[in-house]
């Protein structure tokens, strides 16, 4: 039999007195690394104040925005918990699906031409109109308008990117672009601006982009644990946040 390494023996032991101790959040002072999409953000600062705290208050967490590293840092027990979209790879990694991506939605100036009321927007005056990408660091080689004018021999016109959701804000404001968001939490962040605004995309042409992802996976949004750093107090904040993530992007949909 193999020496076991102090990893695993700190694993192993951590097992054994999960399986005999009831856990209490009350009681509990470890600090967490939670790693989230920057327009997750705010919902994950609003599920910890008000469903975290209370419970646990003794509970700590670093908050950080995902970077293109974040697979390794997960993997290396860098981050605790991601909270990410569409897919994720990667030794050990486990994803629990919260939300489901069935629509998406234009994002952009309240003067923007097709972001009037009752304007019928198609995939080809999409086509027409610089287009500015919220860069979440997703393993698609492009945007999916970009992929979808390619497909039909058509050019898309990119004015930039950002992997910041108050940059991507001011760039709306200031220029003539649009955006489009998978992310129902999204739309809350821009609706905060009385000069922005949103629209649901017609599900035909939600379907038409999202059928660009070619991917295992449910396309949706995950929250993320690797199978290191186990221990009660992780696995009881995963689930909390699993499921008031739930419950919000659920009441968005019913807005």
């Amino acid at each position: 039999m193999r020496d076991l390494t102090i990893r695993e023996l700190c694993q192993r032991y951590q097992e054994l007195e999960n399986q005999f101790t009831e856990y209490q959040p009350a009681k509990s002072r470890e600090h967490f690394v939670i790693s989230v999409y920057d327009d997750f953000s705010p919902i994950i600062h609003k599920i910890l104040n008000n469903k975290v705290r209370p419970f646990a208050p003794d509970m700590s967490f670093d908050i950080r925005i995902l970077s293109h590293e974040y697979t390794t840092e997960l993997e290396n027990g860098n981050i605790d918990i991601a909270v990410m979209s569409e897919s994720y790879t990667g030794a050990h990694l486990q994803g629990n699906l919260f939300a489901e991506v069935k629509n998406l939605y234009l994002l952009g100036n309240r003067k923007h031409p097709f972001l009037q009321d009752n304007v019928q927007v198609t995939l080809e005056d999409l086509f027409k109109y610089p287009y500015y990408e919220m860069d979440n660091f997703c393993d698609l080689p492009e945007p999916l308008i970009v992929s979808a004018a390619r497909r039909r021999n058509q050019d898309c016109v990119i004015a930039g990117s950002t992997g910041s959701l108050a940059s991507l804000a001011c760039v709306l404001l200031d220029m003539p672009y649009y955006s489009i968001s998978c992310n129902l939490f999204t739309t809350d962040y821009i609706a905060s601006f009385p000069n922005l605004i949103y629209r649901k995309l017609p599900l035909e042409i939600s379907q038409t982009l999202l059928s660009e992802i070619n991917t295992n996976r449910d396309i949706g949004h995950y929250v993320v644990v690797s199978d290191l750093n186990k221990s009660q107090a992780r696995d009881w904040l995963k689930e909390v946040l699993i499921r008031e993530l739930k419950s919000e992007w659920n009441r968005g949909r019913c807005k």
